[in-house]
């Protein structure tokens, strides 16, 4: 994962399975590695696409924390 990739995670918590997913479960797009690097951006990708159960996190390089959002 790139340095401040949002990291996209499907049914967290549901039974352990988790799953990266990638831009290509969420838009369409001839980029097949699009980064998304904005957790703003991220969170209204999760919206637009109607999609429960996602989680997002970001780690923070600069203060070593990690940003998470979660969609219920």
């Amino acid at each position: 994962m790139r340095n401040n990739a949002v990291q996209f995670i499907e049914n967290f918590g549901a039974l352990e399975d988790w799953k990266d997913m990638t831009m290509g479960d969420f838009i369409k797009s001839d980029i097949s590695d699009l980064i998304i690097t904005d957790l703003d951006m991220a969170i209204k990708i999760v919206r637009a696409s109607g999609l429960k159960q996602i989680q997002l996190r970001q780690d923070d390089k600069v203060n070593g924390g990690t940003f998470e959002w979660d969609n219920f």
